[in-house]
């Protein structure tokens, strides 16, 4: 029984990795954005997203359009959870059967966390961005 859950665990990930290479490909509206951004402005840019703020109306607007143009995926954290998920089931019954071979699973386990939370700064960051860039464009009438 142990090695179906390898493999179903294997054809799991495949499939994830299939969906999440789908997801990626439509976030070139993103990339897009990022490559319409002057080059020598990217660092300001990246600064913006970064404190949430931006001196520069146009550095606020390319990291406006840039936020907003990202998605959410609002899935994303889920998914790594039940990766890891998967994973600390794979290394009990590893540890169980004392097979020599847990430190990949605790090591999947350790890297789907870090993602988790990777993930979730990342939007943190976009988040306060947005919401600066609304509060700030709110608070001042467009000329």
């Amino acid at each position: 029984m142990t090695p179906n859950l390898f493999v179903l665990t294997g054809l799991a990930l495949v499939v994830i990795g299939a969906v999440v290479l789908a997801v990626r490909v439509r976030q070139q509206t993103a990339n897009a954005v990022w490559r319409a951004v002057d080059p020598q402005k990217r660092r300001a840019v990246r600064r913006a997203l970064r404190t949430g703020e931006a001196d520069d109306p146009e550095v606020a607007e390319a990291a406006r359009a840039f936020a907003t143009a990202t998605p959410r995926q609002r899935w994303a954290p889920w998914l790594y959870a039940g990766l890891a998920a998967m994973q600390a089931l794979v290394l009990t019954q590893r540890i169980i059967d004392r097979e020599g071979r847990a430190w990949f699973s605790a090591a999947l386990l350790v890297l789907f966390v870090v993602m988790i939370v990777v993930h979730l700064w990342w939007q943190r960051k976009l988040d306060r961005f947005r919401v600066s860039a609304e509060s700030s464009s709110g608070s001042h009438p467009s000329s």
